[in-house]
């Protein structure tokens, strides 16, 4: 299975596939097919293709095959009976209620399902499937992970979700408006559930209904709450009441504060965390980020205004750098401006910044960020903070040039992608010369310039 997807893969990136190779490539002895890159060449035809040249199938991946039809999945949920892993992501067209209701009845040892972005989907649809389940005495400990990002399900059809799979351990429901409450009717049974990863970003859920979520799901240890506008630093506190949070997600919560909402959760689970995204929050203490997270893998501030470097916890910016980031998004980030000084104000919170910068980064995203100019790339590289990265996006830095960037290609010996669009100092001719560059030095670099 492995060798033949890797073959379609390959050929698909390199823009070679044909749709008489897929009616080559698939056999009776492959268990599992995604057709994510190769999704252009989907049709019906090729899906009734798998049921009789792919009967083994037990993981099926149609994510983005937008022509195959409602008809076509119909066909394929009765053919796969052993199915236990089904993406139909963005089959917006094809996967609606009565196809819901037809993978219910048919595909019995599901263990994940995910329908993201399948706009058609009701709770007509989630009740009719639920009920297949109910309706036969079937084994519900094997569905896991059910994702149904930006569908149509409000908390009725999530309520069915819940009251039918209880040791479901995934559910992300983001971009479902109308989810507010959906723990409220099990909140006076007391009934706890296995959820373990949720994904509540941009619904309807609010201070209340996270006070339910915690109590009744005490071992979450992933949670996201981006972009959801009712809650406040409130539903804070009550996260604060669960153990061993390692991903916490709160971009966009524009009631959230740093001070009152951030620290005390970063007090609780910040030496457990390893994902970090505050993008679009204000006043941000890369210090206490510093000293609370030593953990770290993951930290995303994108669109962060006024990030500030207090001496509250005492940082030694002559300390180690840190141990374990390795994705770091600063993109259009901008530093706080004390009245006396403002380059001194950013000056430390850059030195900070470049602590942050140790040999586990691969990805660091400079797009627009404040302060970026040929003097500082200049400066992270002779402290070898670049050593280890893969990707750097620079987009829209108009305050480097070329120097810089030709530093980067001969000082960065692991670079796979630089991103320098839109960098209004580097011209056609300079980019042309670096690109010269990175071929002169052996490297496969991606030099992205427009």
């Amino acid at each position: 299975s492995e060798s033949t997807q890797q073959l379609i893969d390959v050929l698909t990136r390199k823009k070679l596939l044909r749709a008489k190779h897929l009616h080559l490539l698939l056999h009776a002895r492959l268990e599992a097919i995604d057709f994510t890159l190769p999704c252009a060449f989907m049709s019906d035809v090729l899906v009734k293709k798998l049921e009789y040249r792919c009967p083994n199938l037990v993981k099926i991946s149609l994510k983005n095959c937008t022509k195959v039809t409602a008809k076509a999945l119909k066909c394929l949920a009765e053919a796969f009976n052993a199915l236990q892993y089904l993406d139909l992501t963005n089959c917006h067209m094809g996967c609606k209620d009565d196809v819901l209701n037809c993978i219910g009845n048919h595909c019995f040892k599901l263990r994940q399902l995910i329908l993201d972005g399948c706009s058609m989907i009701t709770d007509d649809g989630i009740k009719n499937f639920c009920q297949c389940y109910t309706k036969t005495n079937r084994d519900r400990k094997l569905l896991k992970k059910i994702s149904l990002v930006n569908t149509q399900i409000t908390d009725l059809g999530l309520i069915e979700i819940l009251q039918t799979f209880r040791v479901v351990s995934t559910l992300s429901i983001s971009g479902c408006k109308e989810i507010v409450d959906p723990f409220q009717p099990f909140i006076s049974h007391k009934q706890l559930f296995s959820l373990s990863v949720l994904d509540l970003s941009n619904t309807g859920v609010n201070d209340i209904s996270m006070d339910h979520i915690t109590t009744l799901c005490p071992g979450l240890y992933d949670i996201n709450i981006s972009n959801c506008d009712n809650i406040t630093d409130a539903a804070i506190t009550t996260i604060n009441n669960i153990t061993g949070i390692r991903n916490f997600s709160a971009a966009g919560c524009r009631l959230i504060t740093f001070v009152i909402g951030i620290i005390p959760l970063l007090y609780k689970h910040g030496y457990h965390l390893e994902m970090l995204n505050i993008s679009a929050l204000d006043n941000i203490d890369l210090a206490a980020i510093w000293y609370l997270c030593p953990r770290l893998k993951v930290l995303l501030m994108e669109g962060c205004e006024n990030i500030c470097h207090t001496n509250t916890y005492g940082i030694n910016t002559n300390q180690d750098y840190h141990s374990y980031l390795q994705k770091f998004n600063l993109r259009e980030c901008t530093f706080y401006h004390a009245d006396e000084d403002a380059d001194e104000s950013r000056t430390e919170c850059l030195k900070l910044i470049k602590k942050f910068c140790g040999n586990p980064l691969q990805s660091l995203y400079w797009s627009q960020m404040e302060g970026v100019t040929d003097s500082l790339i200049c400066d992270f590289i002779t402290d070898k903070c670049f050593t280890s990265l893969i990707y750097l996006e620079l987009r829209n830095c108009h305050s480097i040039t070329s120097d810089s960037v030709e530093q980067i290609l001969l000082n960065c010996p692991s670079l796979l992608q630089l991103d320098i669009r839109f960098c209004q100092q580097i011209s056609i001719t300079d980019s042309n010369d670096l690109k010269s560059l990175a071929n002169s030095v052996n490297r496969n670099i991606l030099l992205m310039w427009e």
